[in-house]
């Protein structure tokens, strides 16, 4: 049965840089910050869904912890007052909750025991109750509109494991927190949730613009974050993290890559926004790289977020013969480009990153046969036992828009479910520590297609070098190349 979500509108029009490159910021807002007739009231850059159905209701805690950290982040609410997605709230944190919906069946065992479809040797006999696994990130305002969908996966994930009676017959239950952007208020959140909420793993931390906060105590605590918005590199380097997709520096290589072997074009061209670091950081990796990822790079420009028109870059960019056509930036910067190129009969293939395009991208006028290229499994359009069960979930516990932050969600809880199961299996419990011990022995994992090769054996993550690729056609996402990863020196 669908369950859909209620939709919230996100009001705040302050410049707010996401971790994949920039603010979701609407023609309207930028309009505004050029001088131009303001939004009108309650305009909304995007709106972000709400909590997955089943959610424990606000001001209750299941599990009942110990008083929250009072210097932990407040309530992630969004700007009209609805609670962050996923959300219960509880005193000095954000938004958490028993997101498992309304049984589609019963536990197979007594809670705690070992799960019998997992085999009589997986369990958690001495543990009983939820297992408690907390978000943290950038989740509301402008950028929430975009990173709101990673925990609203782990989410889905949660529910649906919920729906078939939990790991080892024990409910999932996921806490989400933001911690805008702050990296004090992550280092405090995570302490928080580890301390007094009692989390033993954090699981799709959409927090590229806070996360080196929190490393030093986690890593001090062997506290793991399992999956991420795998925007930066220091997602790869600590034995503690365990991030589900291809490393950054090679997912900006694929989107050349990506971007010839589907269009068959080689004259490559990009603007990248000046204000965020995760644009201006993918230039020499761009520069560097054009060559052995079998493009001609003949041109590059720095644009603004708040740029309305690029009707000069549009005209640049056709004078030297660029065919593939990059931006590197936000899907409402995306969109203002393809328009100002078209408007200039220059229609290039645009080829962009997972972080760069949204749900919609394959509807933005001016865009055609737009090419993504993704980290991680396509989050619309693929098919296969492991896709289809997403793809299905999706649908029943949320009713949203399959997005690329759902599918990067969906992969990390589906990565905590192994390194779960494994550490229950050797340990017959599940703590944080046995947790970052049983996820150290990954090695070659794909969660059945989902991700590339995954390898955290020598310390710190090294997974394959991937992609996937999903294309804009008739107002859908396909997969030209398939649903399978396709991966570099193989």
């Amino acid at each position: 049965m669908r369950r859909p979500i209620r939709a919230f509108a996100a009001t705040s029009v302050a410049l707010a840089l996401l971790a994949g490159c920039g603010g979701q910021l609407s023609d309207a807002e930028v309009l505004e910050a050029n001088g131009a007739a303001p939004a009108a009231p309650g305009a909304a850059p995007g709106s972000v869904p709400g909590t997955v159905p089943g959610a424990v209701p606000p001001g209750t805690d299941p599990a009942a912890p110990p008083a929250a950290d009072p210097n932990a982040p407040a309530p992630a609410d969004l700007p009209n007052g609805a609670p962050a997605p996923g959300a219960t709230t509880a005193p000095g944190t954000a938004s958490g909750g028993n997101t498992g919906g309304k049984s589609g069946g019963k536990a197979t065992t007594k809670p705690g025991a070992g799960t019998e479809t997992q085999g009589s040797a997986v369990g958690t006999p001495g543990q009983t109750g939820p297992i408690v696994i907390g978000s943290v990130g950038n989740y509301s305002g402008p950028a929430g509109a975009a990173q709101a969908g990673i925990p609203r996966g782990v989410q889905v994930w949660a529910a649906d494991v919920n729906s078939r009676g939990g790991l080892f017959g024990r409910q999932v239950q996921v806490v989400v927190v933001d911690d805008g952007g702050d990296p004090a208020r992550y280092t405090s959140a995570v302490r928080d949730l580890v301390e007094n909420r009692k989390a033993v793993a954090f699981v799709g931390n959409g927090a590229s613009l806070s996360m080196k906060g929190g490393t030093n105590y986690l890593q001090s605590n062997k506290i793991p974050v399992i999956g991420s918005d795998c925007s930066v590199p220091e997602w790869f380097t600590s034995p503690v993290y365990f991030p589900q997709c291809t490393r950054f520096e090679e997912q900006v290589r694929n989107i050349m890559v990506a971007g010839k072997k589907v269009s068959g074009k080689s004259k490559f061209g990009f603007v990248a926004c000046s204000e965020a670091n995760a644009c201006t950081s993918q230039k020499p990796i761009l520069l560097n790289q054009a060559k052995a990822a079998g493009v001609d790079l003949v041109y590059n420009a720095d644009v603004s977020l708040t740029q309305v028109d690029f009707t000069a870059e549009c005209r640049n960019a056709q004078r030297a013969g660029v065919d593939l056509f990059y931006v590197a930036a936000d899907p409402n910067t995306l969109g203002r480009v393809a328009r100002s190129c078209a408007r200039q009969n220059f229609n290039p293939r645009y080829v962009q990153v997972a972080v760069s395009v949204g749900p919609a991208s394959k509807d933005l006028q001016g865009v055609g046969d737009l090419i993504a290229s993704l980290p991680l499994f396509p989050f619309a359009g693929g098919s296969g036992p492991a896709i289809d069960a997403y793809t299905k979930a999706l649908a029943q516990f949320s009713g949203a828009q399959p997005g690329p932050a759902e599918a990067y969600g969906w992969a990390a809880g589906k990565l905590f479910e192994k390194i779960a199961t494994d550490t229950a299996r050797a340990d017959q419990k599940l703590t944080p520590a046995g947790l970052v011990a049983a996820g150290s022995k990954i090695k070659g994992e794909t969660l059945g297609g989902l991700t590339p090769p995954l390898n955290f054996t020598g310390g710190k993550a090294v997974p394959g070098d991937c992609y996937f690729v999903v294309q804009a056609k008739g107002g859908k996402w396909t997969t030209p190349l398939g649903s399978k990863a396709q991966c570099n020196g193989s």
